[in-house]
C-alpha cells in the first residue's frame, strides 16, 4: 500500500519556526518583566550580585549594572530588565540567521524543536530571565566575530568572553569547551603545533580563573549585608532565601545540598532518562554526519560533541538545576553543529525531505507535549496539564 508523503515546503517550515521564535521571544521578555516586577529571589536577585561587599563569584554583571545605576541614576531594576532584554535580542538576532540557513527535514525538526531547544524557557517558565542567556548569546557572538581577529589575537577575544561569562556565573567555566570548539573548528586547517600552542594559553588562562573562583567561592555574612545595603531599594528582602544568600555557602555545603537531592527516589535515573530522550534525535543526526576536513575526518561528530558534555559533568555535582545544565549543553551543541554544517566543516548525513502523517504526529508529540523540569523534580512536565485541569474545573 502506498504511503502518503508530504513534501516539506521549506518556506512554510521556516515561517513556522520564525513564528515560534518570535512568540518565544515575546513570552520570555514578558516573563522576565514579571520576575523583575515581583523582585523574584531566583530570576531577579542573581543579577544584583555585585562587588560592594568585596570580590565574589557571580558578581561581574551585577557590579557593571550597579555602577551604571550610580552614574546614570537609572533605577537598577530597569537596567536589569534592559540588559537581559538586550542579551535576548542579540541571541534571537543571530538565531534567526541560523534558522535561515537550515534545510529542515524530519530529524532536523526533531532536533531543532526538542524540549531542550530554544522553546525550553517558555515550556519551563522559571528559566526565563536567568543568566543562561549570557552564555548562549556569547556562543553566537564568538561564532560571528572570532574569525574577524588575527589567529594569534583570537585567544584574547576569548579571554574577554571567558571573564564576562564565568565571573557572572561560575558554572559557565565547565561550558567553555563549547567556545574553545568554535576556535578549533575555525582554525582546523592550521598546523597542529601552532593550534596546540594557542590552546595551552587558553587552558592556562581558564585554570587561573578557576583558582580565582575557588578562592572566592563564598563570602562572610558581613559582606552579604554590605551587598544587600547597596541594593536595598531594589531588593527589600535581600539575603533571605535568594541567590545573594547563597553567596555564603561553601563548596562543601553546596555539594551536600545536591547530595540530599540525589537521595530522592529515582532523581538521578529520571534525569538520565530525560537526557537520553531529549538528546536522542541530536545523537542520531551527529552519528549520521561527519567532519569534512582530513585532520578530523575519522572523528565522529557524535563522539566529539559527547566529549564536550563530559566536561560539564562537574557542574551536576555542585549544583541542582540539572534541566538547565542540559539545556545549556543542548542549545550550544545545535547552534555550533548547524553553523559549521552550513560552513561545510560538517557534512550532514540525513537528507530525507518528505514527511508522512506518522512523522508529523511524532514531531508534535515529541516537541510540543512535554518538557523537563529545570530542577528538583523527578517527573516529566506535561505542558497541557494546567489548561486541561482548568477546563475540567470549568466544565464541573
Amino acid at each position: 500500500m502506498k504511503k502518503n508523503y508530504y513534501n516539506i515546503n521549506q518556506i512554510d517550515v521556516h515561517k513556522f519556526i520564525y513564528f515560534l521564535a518570535i512568540t518565544s521571544f515575546i513570552i520570555i521578555i514578558f516573563n522576565t518583566y514579571n520576575f523583575v516586577l515581583e523582585r523574584s529571589p531566583n530570576q531577579y536577585s542573581d543579577w544584583l550580585i555585585n562587588y560592594q561587599g568585596g570580590f565574589v563569584r557571580r558578581g561581574l554583571a551585577g557590579e557593571f549594572l550597579f555602577q551604571l545605576h550610580k552614574l546614570s541614576n537609572i533605577p537598577l531594576d530597569s537596567l536589569v530588565l534592559v540588559f537581559i532584554s538586550l542579551l535576548y535580542l542579540i541571541f534571537y538576532f543571530y538565531f534567526f540567521k541560523l534558522i535561515k540557513i537550515i534545510k529542515f527535514n524530519f530529524i532536523n525538526l526533531l532536533v531543532f524543536l526538542s524540549p531542550l531547544s530554544f522553546l525550553y524557557p517558555i515550556m519551563e517558565q522559571k528559566i526565563s530571565g536567568r543568566k543562561d542567556i549570557l552564555f548562549l548569546a556569547s556562543i553566537f557572538l564568538v561564532l560571528h566575530f572570532l574569525k574577524n581577529f588575527d589567529f594569534k589575537k583570537q585567544k584574547y577575544f576569548l579571554f574577554v568572553v571567558f571573564i564576562i561569562t564565568i565571573l557572572t556565573h561560575s558554572g559557565f567555566i565547565f561550558y567553555t569547551p563549547y567556545l574553545i570548539t568554535i576556535f578549533i573548528l575555525f582554525n582546523i586547517k592550521r598546523d597542529y603545533k601552532e593550534l596546540f600552542s594557542e590552546l595551552i594559553w587558553i587552558g592556562v588562562f581558564l585554570f587561573l580563573i578557576l583558582l580565582l573562583i575557588l578562592k572566592y567561592s563564598s563570602i562572610t555574612p558581613d559582606s552579604i549585608v554590605m551587598i544587600c545595603k547597596s541594593i536595598e531599594n531594589f531588593l527589600p528582602n535581600c539575603g533571605k532565601q535568594d541567590y545573594i544568600a547563597s553567596l555564603g555557602w561553601s563548596l562543601t555545603y553546596e555539594k551536600n545540598l545536591v547530595s540530599t537531592l540525589w537521595t530522592r527516589d529515582g532523581y538521578q535515573y529520571f534525569y538520565i532518562l530525560a537526557f537520553i530522550l531529549a538528546f536522542s534525535p541530536l545523537a542520531y543526526l551527529l552519528n549520521s554526519s561527519k567532519f569534512t576536513y582530513k585532520k578530523i575526518k575519522k572523528i565522529s561528530p557524535l563522539f566529539f560533541f559527547s566529549f564536550l558534555i563530559l566536561f560539564t559533568l562537574p557542574v551536576y555535582f555542585i549544583g541542582a538545576d540539572f534541566g538547565r545544565y542540559m539545556f545549556w549543553s543542548y542549545l550550544s551543541s545545535i547552534i555550533i553543529f548547524f553553523f559549521f554544517a552550513k560552513n561545510k566543516v560538517i557534512k550532514v548525513g540525513y537528507k530525507n525531505k518528505n514527511l508522512n502523517f506518522i512523522m508529523v504526529v511524532v514531531i508534535f508529540l515529541y516537541c510540543f507535549t512535554w518538557t523537563i523540569p529545570h530542577c528538583c523534580n523527578n517527573n516529566f512536565k506535561f505542558i497541557y496539564k494546567k489548561p486541561v485541569q482548568n477546563l475540567i474545573e470549568i466544565v464541573n
